[in-house]
Order: structure tokens, then sequence, then C-alpha cells
């Protein structure tokens, strides 16, 4: 995945073998595109970041998902800091959420994500980024299936597609 930012551009690399299982961690690499010279890199605090890459709050964010047979035992909604140094953490772990994070997204002072589990069945989760303490809450119900969401600012509506209903 690759999100440009100001004057750099980040991606997030997996590690993978001939049969594209995760053997390692993954890395973020930041590149200045005023020089085109890698300017850090970071390893991942799981194997395999997975899907794209989205801001939230002062973050980058990007889904780690170490084994997909299991995607609740492992892995996070892993954040990246660009400044003052360039750190990454966990925002939100996969065991607590009960699944693989998708998507997520900055909705005021809290967050929402797409939790996908191990038998394909999906959910949103509302979280706090800055409280990892906080238990998150499931708000769909269990006859949905989301697959993507965003956040309206300026109407403060969290929008998503169910795939139970044909979006």
């Amino acid at each position: 995945s690759v999100f440009a930012q100001a004057s750099r551009v980040v991606v997030a690399l997996e590690h993978l073998n001939g049969n594209f299982a995760p053997v390692g961690l993954g890395r973020f690499v930041v590149i200045d595109t005023a020089s085109d010279l890698v300017v850090g890199d970071l390893d991942t605090q799981f194997a395999n970041p997975f899907g794209f890459i989205y801001p939230i709050d002062n973050y980058l964010t990007i889904g780690s998902v170490p084994n997909f047979a299991s995607p609740d035992t492992s892995g996070c909604l892993e954040a990246l800091t660009l400044t003052p140094n360039l750190a990454g953490t966990c925002l939100l772990d996969n065991s607590v959420a009960g699944g693989y994070i998708s998507r997520a997204v900055a909705s005021g002072s809290t967050a929402h994500a797409v939790v996908t589990r191990a038998d394909f069945t999906s959910a949103i989760v509302r979280f706090w980024p800055d409280q990892p303490a906080l238990a998150p809450i499931e708000i769909t119900p269990g006859t949905q299936a989301p697959v993507d969401l965003a956040y309206c600012n300026a109407t403060h509506e969290l929008l998503y597609a169910d795939s139970n209903a044909g979006g």
C-alpha cells in the first residue's frame, strides 16, 4: 500500500514467501518526493500489513494479518507517526477487535473499523485510539456484512457498504 502525505510517500511492505505466506515482519518505508530518497524505514509490529493505508488523527494506519485462518489471534491496526520521529504502535489489537481490521476511519473523538473474522463475517466496531484499554463496541447488527466505511466530517455521519445489501 502507498500513501502520499505532504512531501513524503509512505509504503507498507509485506515479507512473504513464494506461497504468499508471511515469513517476517512487514516494513514501512518513507520516501522524500523532492529527492526521491528513502528517509526512513521501520518494522511493523506484526507480520503482513494488509490493505490500504488510511490516516487516523496523527497516524497513518494499516491492518496487519499474520494468519488469515485465525485473524483474531495476532496482528493489529498498525499506526505510524512521521513526526517528530518515525515511530510505530498498535491502535487496536486483532485479538481485542475479534478479527483483522480491513478499514478504519477517524470519526470525531472516536474511530471506527471494519473487522473481518475467520468465518468471513464482518462488523463495524467503535474504538478509542487514545484509550486502548477501552473495549471496542460492535455497532452493526449480525445481519449486515460491512466491507468498507467512511466518515463525513461535514455531517458527522458514518457511511458504510454492506455486502449483504448489495453495496
